[in-house]
C-alpha cells in the first residue's frame, strides 16, 4: 500500500512542477516560509499534523500534513528548512483500501 501512496504523491508532485516553475515571484514568496512557521500555522489554523514524509532525489523533503477533518497540505522543504507549499485540499484519508486490484486491472 505504501507503494501506491508513494506513487500518488510522486504523480501529484510532478503535476505541480509546471505551476511552480511558472509562478510569479509574489506568489512564490507568499507560499514559502520557514518549515517551523508552516508546522505552527497548519496546527493552529487547521489542526493538521505531519502524516507522511519522503526524501526526494535532490535532497529536499516532501511532507504531507493532514487533519482529522480531512484537510491536507503538502510542502517541500530544503535541507536548510526553507519550505514551500505545493498543494492543499480536502478529503484526505489515511485508510487503507482493502480491495486494491493488481496493477493494470480496472477497479
Amino acid at each position: 500500500m505504501d507503494t501506491i501512496i508513494n506513487s500518488a504523491v510522486k504523480v501529484g508532485m510532478i503535476a505541480c512542477i509546471p505551476l511552480l516553475l511558472t509562478a510569479g515571484s509574489a506568489w512564490a514568496e507568499q507560499m514559502c516560509t520557514d518549515r517551523n512557521v508552516f508546522v505552527e500555522q497548519l496546527d493552529a489554523n487547521y489542526s493538521e499534523q505531519s502524516e507522511r514524509i519522503g526524501l526526494m532525489p535532490n535532497g529536499n523533503i516532501l511532507e504531507v500534513f493532514s487533519s482529522p477533518s480531512g484537510s491536507f497540505t503538502i510542502i517541500v522543504s530544503d535541507p536548510k528548512g526553507h519550505s514551500c507549499m505545493i498543494a492543499s485540499g480536502e478529503g484526505w484519508s489515511n485508510s487503507i483500501r482493502k480491495n486494491v486490484k493488481a496493477e493494470g486491472t480496472p477497479l
